[in-house]
């Protein structure tokens, strides 16, 4: 099972970006009003020039996953809400020992952005030498600190998001329409009245090309 105890079907840096892209990119079509969307991506985040992509998915109960992504790399921070590891559940109000040692300076200046919300915390993985890394943390009590279910949605393919996503929005969706975005093809006019006949189609389009 993907979680942090075994991160060997986390995708690299560019698919998980492509991943998250799409899913913003098919929220943007299924909910007009950004508050209500789980999956959120800005490929301009970063200031004064840094090429840095800023992927979200936040489910609106207290849980998210941040990821950015940076030319060479990427860092994950996974917050759920009812962990034992939030620092929220104890009375030191700190964030785990060994969370983010041995984050690279660069992607620890990146994370310290008061948007990013850094003390929400319950697991980081980064992107390092070819490889998924994190911090030398140790539950003692095998305490769950939600990556095994906040990081496979990182990591969906079109069958997957389709499943979320009709169960979300409970209401069904054609497959073949996520595929194709999911495959890189541009979405059409037609294909947004298709998925979402209420949606302004102009407006759609237009939030999307920002992506």
């Amino acid at each position: 099972m993907l979680s942090l105890r075994d991160l060997s079907t986390l995708p690299e840096p560019a698919a998980m970006r492509h991943s998250m892209r799409c899913s913003a990119i098919l929220s943007v079509v299924l909910s007009e009003e950004p508050y209500y969307r789980c999956f959120h991506f800005d490929p301009l985040w970063g200031a004064d020039g840094d090429d840095v992509a800023f992927a979200k998915f936040d489910n609106g109960s207290g849980d998210h996953v941040f990821v950015l992504f940076t030319v060479r790399d990427a860092v994950i921070k996974g917050f759920d809400h009812e962990s034992p590891v939030s620092q929220h559940a104890s009375d030191a109000m700190q964030v785990w020992r060994g969370m983010y040692d041995g984050l690279p300076p660069h992607l620890a200046t990146l994370l310290a952005d008061p948007c990013m919300m850094d003390d929400d915390v319950t697991f980081c993985v980064w992107w390092q030498g070819g490889a998924w890394r994190h911090g030398p943390v140790e539950y003692p009590g095998g305490e769950d600190d939600g990556s095994s279910y906040l990081l496979p949605v990182t990591a969906r393919d079109a069958a997957g998001f389709h499943e979320w996503a009709t169960d979300y929005y409970e209401s069904p969706l054609e497959l073949e329409i996520v595929e194709k975005v999911f495959a890189g093809t541009p979405l059409t006019a037609e294909w947004v009245k298709r998925l979402n006949p209420e949606r302004d189609v102009e407006a759609a389009l237009a939030e999307i090309a920002r992506m």
